[in-house]
């Protein structure tokens, strides 16, 4: 028979080597989030109405950032209540798990209700640790399984049935969808090494204060000034849970139609967010992903690109539906055509 205690041999046995990433750090860390020992914190109700990090009793957050840092697993239970359409309301909870095993080689989190694993809500991809969200209780379970579509991959927090039988279900589901990530970032916070003037000296320019002290046999580097560049082309402009570009006033009817791509990716605090987006953080060529609205403008859709061609200058491309907790960083590069 098949259980928790003889799966991990079972899948050595079976499974082709690196069937399964980083198989033995995410099996011993599923064992100990599934440790009836292991100690969770319980944190204040309202954590899905304000800042995260006011949810926590003071001293806790640095308790499990500390944790955090050293390998530790952490566990969080994050309680909400269910209001059904007739008023009544049920008291639940899920529960949350991180560690952050040495020689991790990718991020990898898990959403799990009732033993059925969501898979379309993975979304660490960049974020270097092991995530386990739990939500195995009665009340939390029905609900999460309106919220479920057909295929039992995604939760989504308008769905029909779940929008049918609960009130205030779209900022529930969506709270729960990011509680995960949200409380990864605000652990992360203590393992990222700040060095704030390692560049001071490459950087510094007359006007900004002291001058850092120079190395014996350094020369001495004249600030530069940087190259102009041409007039941009395109306003990007921030919204809710996404952004906008269209043309600017100075790009004209005669100049159009023009081709360009629109790059998306969410902002890493290391490294180039381009080459560190996942698919897992979202993709346009997925139906759900990002609601994309356009006005005067010819779209595709390359996983975190989008091809356009601008016709009008009254031309707007608009996406939401991305995460409104986390940065985005935009990139619209112009395609410009060779003269004949």
């Amino acid at each position: 028979m098949l259980d928790k205690t003889n799966l991990k041999d079972c899948a050595s046995q079976h499974l082709k080597p690196g069937s399964i990433r980083d198989m033995e750090a995410l099996f011993s860390f599923v064992l100990e989030a599934e440790n009836p020992k292991t100690q969770l914190i319980s944190i204040d109700e309202r954590w899905y109405r304000n800042d995260l990090e006011k949810a926590f009793q003071p001293g806790e957050l640095e308790k499990l950032r500390r944790s955090f840092a050293n390998g530790e697993l952490v566990g969080v239970r994050f309680p909400i209540d269910i209001v059904r359409k007739d008023g009544k309301i049920e008291k639940t909870e899920v529960r949350g798990y991180l560690k952050k095993p040495a020689q991790l080689s990718r991020g990898q989190d898990y959403y799990v209700r009732s033993g059925i694993t969501v898979p379309q809500e993975s979304k660490f991809g960049h974020r270097n640790a092991l995530g386990l969200l739990i939500a195995d209780a009665p009340a939390i379970s029905a609900f999460l399984g309106d919220a479920e579509n057909p295929a039992h991959t995604l939760w989504i927090g308008n769905a029909e049935k779940v929008q049918r039988n609960y009130k205030g279900a779209k900022d529930r589901v969506t709270a729960i969808k990011k509680c995960l990530v949200n409380l990864h970032d605000l652990l992360a916070q203590a393992v990222e090494e700040k060095a704030e003037e390692a560049l001071l000296y490459f950087f510094w320019t007359p006007g900004t204060g002291a001058r850092p002290r120079q190395g014996k046999g350094e020369k001495t580097l004249l600030p530069t000034t940087p190259p102009a560049t041409s007039p941009e082309l395109f306003q990007i402009s921030p919204i809710d849970g996404g952004f906008t570009v269209h043309p600017r006033k100075g790009l004209t009817a005669d100049r159009l139609p023009l081709r360009a791509s629109i790059k998306v990716a969410y902002d890493v605090e290391e490294g180039n967010p381009f080459r560190l987006w996942s698919e897992y953080d979202f993709n346009f060529e997925k139906k759900g992903d990002a609601c994309i609205e356009t006005h005067e403008v010819d779209v595709t859709c390359a996983n975190n690109t989008l091809n356009c061609t601008f016709n009008k200058p009254e031309s707007k491309i608009s996406v939401t539906g991305l995460d409104s907790n986390r940065d985005l960083i935009i990139k619209v590069e112009v395609e410009v055509e060779e003269e004949q």
